[in-house]
């Protein structure tokens, strides 16, 4: 049986930072030059970044521990690391660790034995993007890691979000980019999603790298979370709390801002006087177009003036010339009872 080539972590530690001190001092005798070389090796620096490196075994965890000693800051991102224990025996020897990135690993088992995780104390950022892990492995790795503020979960081919048992309240920052959540992207809309993801995430900061969620914005986001599930028989346990904080409120009216399409206008012309619906959307040229078979005048000899007749706000306005054939009729907020009026164009001598 061939041996894997695969490096082990110390291993890969040893390819990447070297086993030899890079400052050994050299002192000339005559023609011989003798190095001496200090005992041991220098201190790693406490940010290790091992990403791709073709890590698929811990190694001996003494190696581990004398070589990993004081690191911080780990990278494993892209490496072969498929088995939890390989994970947990380099965990073990990192009692000062604060940041763990083990994205684009391909673990082929979920986390057999809860009791054989490490218990992370000082961990606030965990980056597992990539991994496709169960939800049930990352509650456990949030559960041993009671300080994790940031939690990266992207690219993990989530199509929801599955509840755990216990609260996470650490977590303030969740990056959770490309995944098919597809009950999201389609029961709710952008706005929506983000104010329901606020409201639900009472300690969160910011959501996907955006901009800080200001006080004004998370009260906007609990109140409309609450108005939500008002009329929903199955509600989650945060709408109980919010409604403890904010009281029951009353729906909002939903009033559109969308303007009309088509709108009910009267059209003068001398004597005659005709009721039409027209395309909001509709140029000058072409209203003067169709009013041509009606009133038997070309465009090019027609005068056409809007008049608004204050059907929104009450206040009637002088009629103005519409001498612009391309304006689109939406430009001058053309609304259903308004009236236009036609004069033919008054030749000079």
């Amino acid at each position: 049986m061939m041996k894997s080539t695969m490096p082990s972590l110390p291993e890969a530690v040893d390819l990447k930072y070297g086993d030899e001190c890079p400052n050994a001092q050299v002192t000339e005798v005559a023609c011989v030059a003798l190095t001496l070389k200090r005992s041991g090796r220098q201190r790693l620096p406490s940010v290790l970044i091992l990403s791709e490196c073709d890590i698929e075994k811990a190694g001996d965890e003494e190696e581990v521990e004398r070589k990993c000693e004081g690191v911080r800051e780990l990278d494993l991102s892209r490496n072969k690391l498929t088995e939890w224990k390989e994970v947990f025996k380099i965990l073990r020897h990192l009692p000062c660790l604060g940041f763990l990135n083990l994205s684009y690993n391909s673990f082929e088992t979920p986390i057999s034995d809860p009791s054989e995780v490490v218990s992370l104390t000082n961990l606030t950022r965990l980056v597992l993007n990539g991994t496709a892990l169960p939800w049930k492995d990352v509650h456990i790795l949030l559960e041993n890691a009671p300080r994790v503020e940031e939690l990266h979960l992207c690219k993990n081919g989530y199509q929801k979000v599955e509840k755990a048992q216990t609260k996470y309240s650490s977590v303030s920052r969740v990056h959770f980019n490309n995944n098919p959540s597809a009950d999201w992207s389609e029961n709710y809309k952008d706005e929506e999603r983000r104010q329901l993801t606020i409201a639900r995430l009472w300690r969160i900061q910011r959501l996907n790298g955006g901009a800080l969620i200001t006080p004004e914005e998370r009260e906007n986001a609990e109140r409309a979370f609450i108005r939500y599930y008002m009329n929903e028989e199955i509600r989650p346990r945060r709408y109980d709390e919010l409604v403890c904080q904010h009281g029951k409120l009353d729906p909002l009216v939903e009033v559109s801002l969308q303007p009309e399409k088509e709108v009910h206008v009267t059209i003068r012309f001398g004597e005659i006087t005709i009721q039409k619906v027209i395309s909001v959307y509709s140029r000058v040229l072409d209203l003067k177009k169709e009013l041509e078979p009606k009133f038997g005048l070309p465009p090019s000899k027609m005068r056409l003036f809007y008049h608004d007749k204050g059907v929104e706000y009450g206040v009637s306005y002088a009629p103005e010339e519409l001498k612009i054939n391309s304006k689109q009729l939406y430009t001058i907020n053309v609304q259903s009872g308004d009236e236009f009026i036609v004069e033919p164009k008054v030749l000079k001598p």
